[in-house]
């Protein structure tokens, strides 16, 4: 949850400023959800292995599928105690790490964005604004509307656009 209302606030000012179809960086990413309490940072793939699990602390992280923290593809996750909620906005299968752990492990498979669309990182940072208001996955998804269409999955960019705006 949003630390006070001042933070969501603080967050919705900035939010004015959402770049469309430019990749954040890791940088962008960290300043939306500074204020969000259980935020706990930006990981790279290779960061993730079965000690990080083990000894991370409960709440959302931001995952790169790169080696560095800008570039490919950012995903998001919440860790709270036996449960991890996966997000990505491609659909994607958690990384094969993710079947490695005691954890269990809860996704989406719908594509909720087009392959024409460089918003992933605000599709990311979308999912844990939502999560930290105590929403879940399924209702989250549910917003959107999977398509086969890249056309039409360019339309939940707008919604989901419209939706960081609001929170």
């Amino acid at each position: 949850m949003f630390s006070s209302q001042s933070s969501l606030e603080s967050f919705q000012k900035y939010s004015k400023t959402l770049p469309v179809n430019k990749p954040l960086t890791g940088s962008e990413i960290n300043e939306y959800l500074k204020d969000v309490s259980k935020y706990r940072g930006l990981l790279i793939k290779s960061q993730l292995d079965k000690d990080f699990f083990r000894t991370a602390k409960d709440g959302f992280y931001i995952l790169n599928y790169g080696r560095i923290f800008e570039g490919t593809h950012w995903v998001a996750f919440e860790l709270d105690g036996n449960t991890i909620t996966y997000f990505s906005s491609l659909g994607d299968r958690p990384l094969r790490i993710f079947d490695a752990i005691p954890q269990r492990v809860i996704y989406s498979n719908y594509k909720l964005q087009s392959n024409y669309s460089m918003n992933c990182g605000l599709w990311a940072v979308a999912f844990i604004l939502w999560r930290s208001l105590g929403r879940d996955l399924k209702d989250f998804a549910n917003l959107f509307m999977p398509h086969d269409s890249e056309k039409l999955l360019l339309d939940n960019d707008r919604i989901m656009l419209s939706l960081l705006k609001k929170m």
